[in-house]
């Protein structure tokens, strides 16, 4: 990096464009220059940020109107129109300052109307951000990196421009970039910090240009190491934005300044209220200020950019009071309730429904009827308040709530006084360091510590009601910045960049309790619970509000059992059901039956037969979604849009194109189906789905036996790694089941999703219960989670016959005519569905390409025996399975590779001769650039290889990973060159040395892994059992190793040497094991004929 990348050299001095021009009065007897925040940088250099840079931002962001969106597309399409109206190309990498200028003034046309102090002070802001990035001093700066560095003045979060910034500098279209171009990024971000603060007054240019270069190179290089990247290798944005989730943020902390709304304005400052904004467009981001209500007991201000009063009104007081005595949460401990909602998180972060399961385990449902007295209406109403609670710390719609705040927030409606919350919600913020045990916040954490309480009190006020979720977030960020910065300011802490509970609690008596008074609001005794001028709270929540941001469809869905009785709309079709029912199983103690009919499984054997799932592997699914995801997300659970699923679809099932209209439409509405009984949203609005959960749910359509169905979903929810999982775990893994037998049953794929996912929810919860309750110890801290083992000796004890309808997750199981599942009862017997599959399904299920050819288009066809010379599989290789192998050595060129030049990085990448998953798929990127290879082509190319490694993976019981050299050898086949020099190559892989020597052990596994190879291409062969076609791969390996050994061995070393084995072939091994001749790849998938 350091040589592509020299240190700039810039030749101008920068100057704050409103230091002369602003008055200093704006907010009295206060310093604009004193720095408010300061990021250390390199050694000796650091970026300093006051409350005048803040105002200086926030006037130019405000007068040319671009901070009152996201407009950062809006500026480079306007750059790129002037670039290309001027002949130099819409993508040209430089700029002049005169061609910078007309863009500007294409750009911001009412910059010109406003007054001349205005004016002035605007373009000597744009002039020291461009010559900030010249650094050769030549009127020219570089195009990519001035457009990241305006980015600063957009309106929109910090991650919406890292990613507009991020693909500025991807040149690839791959949304990933070298290693030089992330340095050249974040030195562009720098840069524009750097004018748009008073840094430049205290350092020289040239140590501000090498302390820039400096901070960029080593934090790139940092990125690569801590993500375990090669240095030639491209990072994605996904990549870059775990890093900065789990680390980065303590490294590069002023990546936060890209959000407006994170620079510290003073308190008091109320903007240009004094300059009518001609230029400017019309702020739908800031909200009027809310007048107060003639009730209003309790309000309070936040500073700009989103000036609002937050007023708790009378109103506000009785139905909080309602809520917390209907729930008796004020009688609960906060750790109490804290505990349940972290246990229901997943990396952090808690979702909307798995809120609601912890609502439905700290207020039990009878509860509220029995003893609140509550009828369904106002049950409605509370679920309706609570989730108000939610949303207002879900920074992004539908992308779930920082768990840790959440809980801290919450700690408002439990026991305690205000001292006890706060010592428990820093607890909270520090990762469970108790505050007692010196736990310190830094000011990311302070700024957490306080936002958590603020969001909590915006969602109890109706004041905020006409807020965005992204406003009500920047609203409580603008709070708790300010305030953050004038703890830290004011308080006497020990560490300049740090403090203490007790220096915390040190400030707020000695003044602080002035600034930010409504951390009384926490003891609910001095406003809520008992106020001596209120009536008893009622029980009906007839006079709360409703939902305060659009919530109708997000409240928790309670009702009782009664609803859900499954009922057909007319008695002709109810008995016809009946007389059609295949199976049936009980779900709940109350009576609920679900009922499988034979038009049920013809219907599953249909998908089956139509999309060739029933031959994929369940962890190839889950790869596949895992690679198409567009969702960033932040938790690492990773989610899929009904989009990014249909891709999916599409490469896993890549034969689909040559079905028939009605075939394709079938599968559409089946898939379709499966898919939204995954979406929260009752509409299906929210249009996404945890990977985990739909993977779980489809592993019921794939091949393998109940066991290896169980423990893979299993393993899915097992998110800490422990092998164990917790009850709600546990749930959401029998639910994920439940959810898709749901989908594919006529009876409950058209209930209300509402209903169906309340009913899942009650069966699945039931049995979770059960479950622990089988295993529960209360001297043993380990029983709040169940092995994988405890679940199956449960089921073997006792749940076959509670949970019967896990039966189907072996695919056997759909025939009715053998009989049903144990626990549940069949019906008559009925017609076989359609499960064998047919020609229409044939191609290559790893195929990449169409084009003309089926299953019944057999090229090759080699009989594989036993040990006993018994015949027992036959490998056929069709022409759909030969063009997707041409398609896959052409396009990606690997057949120019030499076997070494292929197989040696995988060799290289294992680890005692395993090679896992993740790290083949890294070698398969550097081997496979996927530049020119279209998104179709990319997917499909990645089932054939997913495909290839799963053959190679280790049998059932051994370490997980594949043998590596069999694996080198066996994908030598996709190499150049001819037969003899890969056999030879193989030779030497496989016995270390040149001449070297084989035993029959290490013949036998020479001669597997070719028949591995051909296996795994065969779209035929893919209609077995993994596990089975190993075996026969093994058994024929085995016979003829037999052979070779039996007459050509050394009789004193019983080992054979490559020219034995090739003499093996001529004497008559060819007609032994023909498909040798396969390795020549000019014979068969390059051959003209």
């Amino acid at each position: 990096i350091c040589e592509i990348l020299p240190p700039p050299v810039p030749r101008r001095s920068l100057s704050l464009p409103f230091a002369a021009s602003r008055g200093r009065t704006a907010v009295a007897k206060m310093s604009l220059d004193a720095p408010v925040f300061q990021f250390e940088i390199a050694e000796g250099a650091l970026l300093k940020v006051s409350h005048g840079d803040a105002i200086t931002l926030t006037e130019v962001a405000t007068l040319t109107g671009l901070g009152s969106g996201e407009h950062c597309e809006l500026v480079a399409s306007t750059f790129a129109a002037v670039l290309q109206a001027n002949s130099y190309g819409a993508h040209s990498p430089k700029m002049s300052k005169p061609l910078y200028d007309a863009a500007l003034r294409q750009l911001l046309p009412g910059v010109g109307q406003l007054h001349d102090s205005h004016k002035s002070a605007v373009s000597l802001f744009f002039s020291n951000m461009f010559y900030a990035f010249d650094r050769a001093g030549q009127d020219s700066a570089p195009t990519d990196e001035l457009l990241a560095g305006l980015v600063i003045l957009s309106g929109g979060s910090k991650t919406s421009k890292l990613a507009f910034a991020f693909n500025l500098f991807d040149e690839t279209g791959e949304d990933a970039i070298e290693q030089v171009n992330l340095a050249r990024l974040l030195s562009a971000f720098l840069t524009a910090l750097m004018a748009c603060t008073g840094t430049v007054e205290t350092m020289s240019m040239e140590e501000l240009a090498s302390a820039v270069h400096k901070c960029a190179v080593l934090t790139t290089l940092t990125i690569f190491s801590d993500l375990g990247i090669d240095d030639d290798e491209t990072l994605s944005f996904d990549d870059f934005g775990s890093w900065y989730n789990q680390t980065g943020y303590t490294q590069v902390p002023w990546l936060e300044l890209l959000d407006l709304s994170k620079w510290p304005l003073p308190a008091g400052y109320r903007g240009l209220s004094d300059v009518e904004l001609a230029a400017a467009p019309e702020r739908s981001s800031t909200p009027a200020e809310v007048e107060v209500a003639d009730d209003a007991l309790i309000s309070f201000d936040f500073p700009a950019p989103f000036a609002v009063k937050v007023t708790i009104t009378d109103r506000d007081v009785d139905t909080l009071s309602r809520v917390i005595m209907c729930t008796q949460l004020h009688t609960r401990d906060p750790g109490e309730v804290a505990a349940v909602l972290l246990n229901e998180a997943e990396d952090g972060m808690l979702f909307k429904k798995d809120f609601d399961r912890c609502l439905r385990q700290l207020i039990p449902f009878k509860y509220l009827i029995n003893e609140g007295g509550l009828d369904e209406a106002a049950i409605d109403e509370l679920s309706q308040v609570y989730s108000a609670f939610f949303f207002a710390f879900e920074r992004h719609e539908n992308m779930g709530a920082d768990v840790s705040e959440l809980a801290a927030g919450f700690s408002l409606l439990c026991a305690g006084n205000k001292s006890e919350k706060l010592a428990h919600a820093w607890e909270l913020i520090s990762n469970g360091t108790p505050h007692q045990d010196g736990a310190r916040l830094n000011r990311r954490g302070l700024w957490r510590f306080l936002r958590s309480f603020l969001q909590m009190l915006m969602a109890v006020s109706s004041s905020i009601g006409g807020l965005t979720p992204e406003e009500l977030s920047s609203t409580a960020d603008s709070g708790a910045v300010w305030t953050a910065a004038l703890v830290f300011r004011e308080s006497d802490s020990v560490y300049e960049n740090s403090l203490s509970f007790d220096e915390f609690a040190e400030w707020y008596t000695n003044g602080g309790f002035k600034v930010a008074s409504w951390f009384e609001l926490l003891d609910l005794h001095k406003w809520v619970v008992a106020p001596e001028n209120k009536q008893a709270p009622a029980t009906q929540l007839g006079e709360a509000d409703g939902p305060k941001r659009g919530w109708e469809g997000a409240a928790t869905q309670v009702a009782s059992a009664s609803e859900y009785e499954m009922k057909d709309d007319d008695e002709e079709e109810e008995e016809s059901a009946a007389n059609n029912v295949a199976f049936t199983f009980l779900l709940t103690a109350e009576g609920h039956t679900l009922y499988l009919t034979v038009d049920d499984a013809d219907f599953v054997g249909r998908i089956l037969q139509l999309s060739g799932f029933e031959v994929l592997n369940c962890e190839l699914v889950y790869d596949i979604l895992n690679k198409n995801t567009t969702l960033d997300s932040s938790n690492g659970l990773g989610y899929v849009t009904k989009a990014d699923f249909d891709i999916a679809l599409r490469a896993l099932c890549p034969h689909v194109g040559g079905l028939s209209n009605d075939d394709v439409q079938f599968l559409t509405f089946a898939f379709s189906n499966i898919f939204y009984a995954f979406d929260a949203a009752d509409d299906g609005g929210y249009e996404y789905v945890a990977i985990r959960e739909l993977a779980c749910g489809l592993s019921l359509l794939c091949q393998g036996s109940k066991s290896v169905k169980l423990q893979f979903g299993f393993g899915l929810f097992d998110a800490d790694g422990d092998e164990c999982l917790t009850i709600l775990e546990l749930q959401s893994f029998l639910a994920s089941i439940l959810t898709v037998l749901f989908a594919c049953i006529y009876q409950t794929a058209r209930l209300p999703p509402s209903e169906s996912r309340a009913l899942i929810d009650q069966c699945t919860g039931a049995i979770a219960d059960d479950i622990f309750q089988s295993y529960y110890d209360a001297t043993s801290s380990a029983s709040t989670t169940i092995t994988f083992d405890q679940f199956g000796a449960w089921y073997n004890d006792r749940g076959f016959s509670l949970v019967p309808w896990l039966e189907l997750l072996d695919l056997s199981k759909w025939n009715p005519a053998q009989g049903a599942p144990n626990g549940s009862k069949g019906g008559a017997e009925r017609r076989q569905p359609a499960a064998e599959r047919s020609s229409a399904a044939g191609g290559s299920a790893v195929a990449g390409s169409g084009g003309d050819g089926g299953g019944d288009d057999v090229r090759f066809s080699f009989v594989l025996v036993d040990e006993t010379s018994t015949p027992a599989f036959t490998v056929e290789i069709s022409g759909m399975d030969m063009k997707a192998i041409h398609s896959l050595v052409t396009k990606t060129a690997l057949v120019n590779l030499a076997p070494n030049s292929f197989c040696a990085p995988l060799l290289e990448s294992s680890m005692d001769g395993v090679l896992d998953k993740r790290f083949f798929d890294k070698c398969m990127r550097k081997l496979v650039k996927s530049t020119n290879l279209s998104k179709d082509d990319q997917n499909a190319f990645s089932v054939i290889l997913s495909a290839i490694f799963y053959s190679f993976e280790a049998d059932e019981g051994e370490d997980e990973g594949a043998d590596c050299v069999e694996l080198a050898i066996g994908m030598a086949m996709l190499c150049t060159g001819d037969k003899s020099s890969k056999l030879l190559y193989a030779w030497q892989v496989m016995s270390g040395e040149v001449d070297g020597c084989l035993d029959f052990a290490s013949l036998q596994s020479y001669i597997r892994s070719f028949l591995r190879m051909l296996i795994a291409i065969s779209f035929d062969a893919s209609s077995h059992r993994t596990a089975e076609t190993k075996a026969y791969a093994s058994g024929m390996a085995a016979w003829v190793t037999e052979s070779i050994m039996r007459d050509y061995a050394d009789a004193d070393t019983e080992m054979v040497v490559f020219d034995d084995f090739a003499q093996w072939y001529t004497d008559g091994g060819y007609e032994v094991a023909p498909w040798l001749e396969l390795l020549d790849l000019s014979k068969w998938v390059l051959a003209k004929s």
